[in-house]
């Protein structure tokens, strides 16, 4: 009995039979990938508006709440594209910050362990990526720091 009532309940959410209740699925999860690809089509449009207002040369900086790791380094990228040192904080809901680092011109591992060590955070990476985590500090903090600190 539980079991239709589950199946009955299933075909009144998706407004479907209950023979056609697989098909309903099929086309619901098609439909969040096809809503997931738009997503992260328009996230990338967005990263690229935000770094074209980060000047161009050696260093870009870029603070944004509430990126997740994998958006941070998105964004960071597209900062790279014009700046030789691209770093991108963003504070999240925990009370930390996440970092990214991107260079062509350092090495972004030990600059990146430096800030985090520095700054009470962790992180590591490789010459051209590093990422990592921080306490909250502010954006103006971070970025003075990170200037200062390294002359990039």
């Amino acid at each position: 009995y539980a079991k239709n009532q589950q199946c009955l309940d299933i075909s009144h959410a998706l407004s479907a039979k209950t023979d056609e209740i697989s098909q309903k699925v099929d086309d619901k999860i098609a439909e969040c990938e096809a809503l997931k690809i738009a997503l992260s089509a328009a996230k990338d449009e967005l990263f690229s508006y935000w770094s074209k207002t980060v000047p161009a040369g050696d260093v870009g900086f870029m603070a944004k709440d509430g990126l997740s790791s994998v958006e941070i380094q998105r964004l960071c990228s597209k900062i790279n594209e014009k700046c030789a040192t691209a770093c991108v904080v963003s504070k999240q809901t925990d009370g930390t910050s996440k970092i990214c680092l991107f260079s062509a011109v350092c090495d972004t591992n030990k600059v990146g362990r430096a800030i985090c060590t520095a700054l009470g955070g962790k992180g590591g990476g490789n010459e051209d990526l590093s990422c990592g985590s921080l306490p909250l500090l502010s954006e103006e903090e971070l970025k003075a720091f990170f200037v200062q600190q390294f002359n990039l």
